[in-house]
């Protein structure tokens, strides 16, 4: 079976090989907090006119990585979270905060599928408003980090 997610991989590439490239976290033990990477940016599903069949598989796309992050950096399950979004882009203050909460959709929809948390409703997920900064690695110019801290 050939995957064509991410146009690098011959047809021997796993999903896992796939999907886990640009990915990175940090688990900090004295605190109940993660720190999931993601190198990259998300597309804005609000602003984009795809076909149903490439919408779902972006989305799909963005989920695994999500959720095969989360699984490796052993999150466990949590009642309730407070999720912090860092974008990191090209150039500052061209994008609009609600794109920005779109971008990030298929991430939480991931850590729903990694069984982090059960659904990615409000009482159950608080959002911080995204912040925009300038990355300085310039193999990885853009980019997502969330930081998931658990709520008491």
């Amino acid at each position: 079976m050939r995957w064509r997610g991410a146009g690098r991989g011959d047809s021997r590439t796993t999903p896992r090989q796939l999907y886990c490239t640009g990915v990175s976290g940090e688990e900090f033990p004295d605190e109940r907090r993660w720190l999931l990477r993601f190198a990259g940016m998300p597309p804005n599903l609000l602003n984009v006119h795809l076909t149903p069949y490439v919408r779902a598989r972006v989305e799909r796309h963005w989920r695994l990585r999500a959720a095969l992050l989360a699984r490796a950096l052993g999150v466990p399950s949590l009642a309730r979270v407070r999720v912090h979004v860092t974008v990191y882009r090209r150039a500052l203050g061209v994008a609009d905060a609600d794109g920005d909460m779109a971008r990030i959709k298929p991430l939480l929809d991931g850590l729903v599928d990694a069984h982090v948390i059960p659904k990615d409703t409000r009482t159950l997920v608080t959002y911080d408003w995204p912040i925009e900064e300038r990355r300085q690695d310039r193999d990885h110019p853009t980019g997502v980090e969330l930081e998931i801290r658990e709520v008491p």
